[in-house]
């Protein structure tokens, strides 16, 4: 069957806004006059990790000249989430995070909006921490054995094995490789490879890259997501953006 030529699909167009953004006339939001009675918002945020709230003192907040509004978890309970509403948009009763929204403010300027966030008065009651949503309410931290090794933030290591065959040279045998599939939304993009972890002579933890390559700069064009030990003694890596698997061997030279 013949395929019909199109005009579109597969062409290069200019886009429509690029003239305006080259020549540094596009308007954006903070480049708009919205008129004299555009409002400013701040938000007085939590200053501990996790409390019960016993107190919300707005008044001298609200006494500001200018101040027009202002917003508690009293006044709406509701939620809110990116992509899941599983969040309150302001903490009711208690908060959960440092940084967790307990008030917002709308007054004439920015400068009114956050002084008046500093006069909001917030009483907590201080609560330990939770780092474990089964068994952090139930059991204390000093039961469970820590990490051996903490990953840098957002590696996604979403796939290990111990090593067990015998292709490769003894000091890695019962040693872990780990698949740290890699970060998707740092500014900084990290992982994006494969490490080893093992112990020295000593007992020594050691932490140490065995594969790299995917990631070229801050671009990625691999994402290592599994690693498994075959029969044989080498090493497949899965890459779930490029499609395909790796095998690793080693050869005695």
């Amino acid at each position: 069957m013949a395929i019909k030529k199109t005009t579109i699909v597969g062409q290069s167009f200019p886009r429509v806004e690029s003239n305006a953004k080259v020549m540094g006339a596009a308007q954006y939001v903070d480049d708009m006059q919205f008129g004299p009675n555009l409002l400013h918002g701040r938000l007085k945020r939590s200053t501990v990790p996790h409390a019960m709230i016993k107190r919300i003192d707005v008044s001298k907040a609200r006494a500001l000249p200018g101040v027009r509004v202002i917003v508690t978890g009293q006044d709406y309970p509701g939620l809110t989430g990116l992509y899941l509403s599983d969040r309150p948009t302001f903490a009711v009763d208690r908060v959960r995070f440092v940084g967790e929204p307990v008030a917002g403010v709308a007054a004439d300027t920015p400068e009114l909006a956050e002084r008046a966030c500093e006069l909001i008065e917030v009483e907590y009651e201080e609560l330990p921490g939770v780092f474990d949503p089964e068994f952090g309410a139930k059991r204390k931290c000093e039961e469970f054995t820590l990490a051996a090794k903490e990953l840098g933030p957002h590696v996604a290591a979403i796939g290990m094995r111990f090593y067990t065959g015998t292709m490769f040279p003894p000091e890695y045998r019962n040693q872990i490789f780990i698949a740290e599939h890699g970060s998707w939304n740092r500014t900084e993009k990290i992982g994006y490879r494969i490490t080893l972890v093992s112990r020295d002579a000593q007992g020594g933890l050691r932490y140490s890259v065995f594969a790299e390559g995917w990631l070229q700069g801050q671009k990625a064009w691999g994402r290592p997501a599994d690693v498994l030990v075959m029969p044989d003694g080498a090493l497949l890596v899965s890459d779930d953006a490029a499609g395909v698997i790796y095998r690793i061997s080693y050869g005695k030279p």
